[in-house]
Order: structure tokens, then C-alpha cells, then sequence
């Protein structure tokens, strides 16, 4: 993959997801920048694989289904219908 096509898929992967904050949910990113500091290259790549894995499943099976989403750590994709809340994070 070149460097471009590897961009792209990291912006937009990170446009679908979200953090959560006190009076609701975030934007994890926007225009193509990381809109939290504390956000290291380790939660990207994490939370790029998570959308990478609901969004081609079936070509990819993991052993989990859609149905059952992973949790944690307060972030949220915007995946497979919008305002369905499926969550995606790093593991921990």
C-alpha cells in the first residue's frame, strides 16, 4: 500500500469514530486531524483495525460477529448504520 492510500484509510477510519466525554460524544477526528492530544499512534492503529474489521467482516471473518461488538475504553464507531453505537477500542 503507499503512504497516500495508507492515509486514507487512517482518516477515514478515525472520521467514523468518537470518544466519549462528559456531556456526550466526541468527534475522534476532523478535516483529517486528531482532535484529542492524548490520542498516541497505538489507540489509532487500534481503533483504524476495529473499523477495518467491522467494515469488511465478511471478507475477513475474526471469529467475532457484528452482533456482539467489542467495548471498552469509551470509543464508538459510526459503522453499519449511523446512531447504532457500536463501540470500538483498543484492546486493553
Amino acid at each position: 500500500m503507499s503512504n497516500e492510500d495508507v492515509e486514507y484509510v487512517v482518516k477515514q477510519s478515525l472520521d467514523v469514530c468518537q470518544r466519549k466525554q462528559p456531556k456526550g460524544w466526541a468527534k475522534v477526528a476532523a478535516s483529517g486531524s486528531i482532535m484529542f492530544v492524548d490520542i498516541e499512534a497505538d489507540t489509532v492503529i487500534a481503533l483504524v483495525k476495529s473499523v477495518v474489521e467491522v467494515s469488511l467482516g465478511r471478507f475477513f471473518p475474526t471469529g467475532q460477529s457484528e452482533s456482539q461488538p467489542r467495548t471498552s475504553s469509551g470509543f464508538r464507531s459510526r459503522i453499519y448504520g449511523l446512531g447504532r453505537g457500536l463501540a470500538h477500542a483498543p484492546r486493553a
